[in-house]
């Protein structure tokens, strides 16, 4: 699975739309189409890692070019995120937390 594929995926997951996510990074919703179908994706980009921060993907190695990440919540350094950005921040925790208490039952 390459980059692109992993965040969309991620996004999808997590429950938020391109549109969202756009909003949340300043950019245009063909913006995050185009990353999201772009197999060569540089992993290491800026603004590819601050959708890793937004969908709390905690991108620990990169092999063939893929992150591999674990659901291990980081710290995220909110001043520099936009308020839709820390909505969309928001919204990924709850998401997790729902999934995490629906694993425990």
């Amino acid at each position: 699975m390459n980059v692109n594929e992993i965040i969309m995926n991620k996004r999808i997951e997590r429950g938020v739309s391109r549109k969202e996510l756009a909003e949340g990074l300043g950019v245009s919703e063909s913006t995050i189409y185009r990353i999201e179908t772009n197999p060569n994706l540089n992993p290491n980009n800026k603004l590819v890692k601050r959708i890793y921060d937004i969908l709390r993907m905690n991108v620990t190695i990169i092999v063939d070019d893929a992150p591999i990440y674990d659901e291990h919540a980081h710290e995220i350094d909110f001043e520099s995120y936009s308020p839709t950005s820390k909505s969309i921040i928001f919204k990924t925790i709850a998401k997790e937390e729902k999934m995490k208490k629906l694993k425990e039952k």
